[in-house]
């Protein structure tokens, strides 16, 4: 696997890990008027990042290299902010924002993976983004109408 390719895909999995941790931690602190519907969506988010994580760290494996982790590593080779919103309206700004920016990057790894050949990473990644998009979507609609 080239080093690109390999470097990519273990930011991509710090990124999701520290991603699925924050939103981890704020499923368990909202509060609020919306608290179950939050906390419940919330709950599915974090999930569905954990089986992500899995999924692109198997990636890394099929491509015969070792998948470095651990909290310490992920968090200091994680892009993303701590978490640092107190109200459900702040974790839904912050979780959008981190989505959006995961896409983005999801989407320009993708275009080089696929530019070196490597069109299955290329379309894991591109799936990746899309779903980040829609969650942040999601995430920011709620936002509007509270």
């Amino acid at each position: 696997m080239s080093t690109d390719i390999q470097h990519g895909l273990q930011q991509v999995l710090a990124d999701t890990y520290s991603l699925m941790a924050k939103t981890h931690l704020y499923h368990w602190n909202v509060t609020g008027a919306g608290f179950m519907s939050l906390h419940t969506q919330f709950q599915a988010q974090y999930e569905a990042l954990f089986a992500a994580a899995d999924e692109i760290a198997e990636r890394i494996r099929q491509l015969g290299e070792m998948v470095h982790g651990g909290l310490p590593t992920f968090a200091k080779n994680s892009q993303l902010g701590s978490p640092n919103a107190r109200s459900a309206d702040e974790m839904l700004k912050e979780l959008a924002e981190d989505h959006q920016s995961m896409s983005k990057s999801l989407v320009s790894f993708a275009n080089a993976a696929d530019e070196s050949g490597d069109r299955i990473t290329a379309d894991l990644l591109t799936v990746r983004a899309a779903d980040h998009d829609k969650t942040a979507w999601m995430l920011s609609a709620q936002i509007a109408h509270r």
